[in-house]
């Protein structure tokens, strides 16, 4: 980058400065994690090659004062991003009290997702509701057992087919 004082020289003041505060400011790097395997990383260059904090440090691209914490014994990776709204246990409470509901209204009523949530005291929205009972609802995969017992009763059909077709 020019230096200022040089362009307030050559150009005058009024027009380097405009120049400076119209160029687009730089994006700071934005903060990756730790991850697990580059704490291993550390800890292997402090402990076993022995190097000082400031040489880790520069070697990785890291602050120090995130190299001191990832040589921490107590250190483990976090999970990122906002805590999962519900539970297990609330996903569970949730598809009880449906079924339960579905049972009485005996095809009589309509239930809706509000009316669920409400019966059972939940503080989600529905949106979120919604997304945990569809992961929860998802189809289970086909596992190869399940593709073989499948085809089973076609087998000695498959067979006629063939020993007609040599015949």
């Amino acid at each position: 980058m020019c230096n200022y004082s040089v362009l307030v020289k050559r150009l005058g003041f009024r027009f380097a400065f405009s120049i400076f505060t119209m160029a687009p400011k730089l994006s700071q790097k934005q903060r990756v994690p730790l991850a697990a395997r580059e704490v291993q990383i550390i800890r292997r260059l402090k402990h076993i090659v022995k190097l000082p904090v400031t040489k880790i440090a520069l070697a990785t691209g890291r602050n120090k004062s995130t190299i001191y914490q990832a040589l921490d014994a107590k250190w483990q990776a976090a999970k990122r991003g906002p805590k999962d709204k519900l539970t297990t246990k609330d996903v569970n409470l949730l598809v009880r009290t449906a079924k339960t509901m579905i049972q009485k209204a005996k095809a009589r009523k309509e239930i809706t997702l509000a009316m669920i949530t409400r019966r059972a005291k939940m503080k989600a929205s529905e949106r979120c509701v919604r997304k945990y009972l569809q992961k929860m609802m998802s189809k289970p995969m086909l596992t190869k057992a399940d593709i073989k017992k499948r085809f089973v009763h076609l087998r000695p059909e498959v067979q006629r087919q063939k020993q007609s077709f040599l015949a």
